[in-house]
């Protein structure tokens, strides 16, 4: 009450929200010797308190749900980021693991230009280079008598010198063995369609290729395709002549 006087004020009605007014004792009809039930508690102003309380945890959980969608957006973007990082550092190591494979490849085409260039130049055989691949493809004329698959006694040695190139060449992945034929059936004594026909001059090319095992023959596979991957339209003899072929997959 002297507070207010100075400065002018009507005195207050409570010191606190929410509790009950100070008022003179001599004022009221209040016996000073006998405390009522509900001296000196809080008064019966309608939850006052408890919606304050109630206001804050309102308002902790607006900031808190707000953090949590600020911490959910930078996750989501932290997690692009990464992602993209990742995806640019997973092409850049594709790029660089196929430079290598194409380098290893070009090296081995190169080695076996070099030790066999004659018998490309005469035609006994084709090499060819695609991304990480090295094809050898040998004509029937050169390898199999027609119908047959016993592997004729030259191009042993044509085996014999792919072998010690291919042994000394590292990062090999896989070698297929792949037998063709042209489209016309066959059904003999040996072999009942092209089917057999071209899976038995694959593994005969097989057994040249491992000689003495100097190659892993873990990396090394066996195929008959029949005519199901002709080079040429099987429309002429000429090009029935160049389907019929084994080739050799060299793949890094």
């Amino acid at each position: 009450g002297a507070i207010s006087e100075a400065f002018n004020q009507p005195a207050p009605s409570s010191i606190l929200p929410g509790y009950a007014s100070i008022t003179e004792l001599s004022k009221t009809n209040i016996n000073s010797h006998t405390l009522g039930p509900k001296a000196g508690i809080q008064a019966d102003v309608p939850n006052a308190k408890q919606n304050i309380g109630t206001d804050r945890k309102k308002e902790n959980s607006v900031k808190e749900r707000n953090r949590a969608k600020a911490t959910q957006v930078i996750d989501i973007e932290s997690k692009k980021n990464f992602s993209s990082k990742r995806k640019d550092q997973v092409e850049k190591e594709i790029k660089l693991r196929e430079s290598v494979y194409s380098r290893s490849a070009m090296s081995l085409k190169t080695k076996i230009s070099d030790q066999l260039g004659k018998d490309i130049k005469d035609g006994n055989m084709q090499l060819i280079k695609k991304d990480r691949l090295v094809i050898l493809r040998f004509p029937e004329r050169v390898t199999f008598a027609i119908g047959s698959a016993t592997l004729n006694q030259n191009i042993k040695n044509v085996m014999n010198r792919v072998r010690g190139v291919v042994r000394d060449s590292s990062g090999i992945r896989k070698i297929i063995v792949a037998g063709h034929t042209d489209s016309v059936p066959i059904s003999n004594y040996w072999f009942r369609s092209n089917w057999e026909l071209s899976a038995a001059r694959a593994v005969s090319v097989v057994h040249s290729l491992l000689g003495n095992a100097d190659i892993d023959k873990n990396m090394v596979m066996a195929v008959g395709l029949a005519d199901t991957e002709p080079v040429l339209p099987n429309t002429s003899s000429e090009n029935r002549a160049l389907n019929r072929r084994v080739e050799i997959k060299i793949e890094f």
